[in-house]
C-alpha cells in the first residue's frame, strides 16, 4: 500500500523542524500531505506546486490540542508541519516506474494520486525534490530532499 512522504534522515543530529501554523478554514488533507502557505494559512499543495511549506505532521481531522479557540481551551485551528528545507531528507513513493541509480541527483516534480503524494519521474520542468538515494528495502520508494529545482521553499519565515 503506498504511503505519503515522511521524514527519513537529518544532517548530523538536527531533526526536521515541526512548526505550528494556522490551518486554512475548511482545509482537509491527510497526515504527510504536501502543504503550502497561502496568506499565512496552511492548505494542501496543488499539482506542480510553485511553492512548498513542507509535509503535514498532522491530519486536518486532528488539529493541535491545548490552544484557545473561540475562548475555549481545547482543539485549535493550528497544525504541525515538517518544514521543508534543502537539508532534510524525506522518503517518497515513486509513481509508476521504480527509480534507478540514474535518478539519483536529478530533480523531479511531484504528483498526487489517490490521496498519496509521489515523485513524478516524468516531470523534469516543474521540479520540487531531488532524489538522493534509493530505498534498499522498497524498490518503489526513494529518498529525496526539497529544492534543487524550480520550487520556492516557504519555511524560512517561521510559524504563524
Amino acid at each position: 500500500m503506498p504511503r505519503n512522504p515522511f521524514p527519513a534522515a537529518w544532517p548530523s543530529s538536527t531533526r526536521v523542524a515541526v512548526v505550528e501554523y494556522t490551518l486554512k478554514s475548511a482545509a482537509t488533507f491527510l497526515i504527510n500531505a504536501l502543504v503550502k502557505l497561502t496568506l499565512g494559512e496552511v492548505e494542501e499543495s496543488g499539482a506542480d506546486p510553485a511553492a512548498v511549506l513542507g509535509i503535514a505532521a498532522d491530519p486536518t481531522s486532528q488539529s493541535l490540542p491545548g490552544h484557545v479557540s473561540g475562548g475555549v481551551l481545547g482543539e485549535s485551528s493550528k497544525i504541525g508541519v515538517y518544514v521543508a528545507d534543502e537539508d532534510a531528507e524525506f522518503s517518497w513513493e515513486v509513481q509508476t516506474t521504480a527509480p534507478t541509480d540514474a535518478n539519483i541527483g536529478v530533480a523531479y516534480g511531484v504528483v498526487k494520486a489517490s490521496n498519496v503524494w509521489y515523485i513524478d519521474l516524468t516531470e523534469t520542468t516543474a521540479t520540487v525534490v531531488k532524489i538522493t538515494r534509493l530505498d534498499p528495502v522498497n524498490s518503489s520508494r526513494a529518498y529525496a530532499k526539497f529544492g534543487g529545482g524550480t520550487v520556492v521553499l516557504q519555511g524560512s519565515g517561521g510559524g504563524a
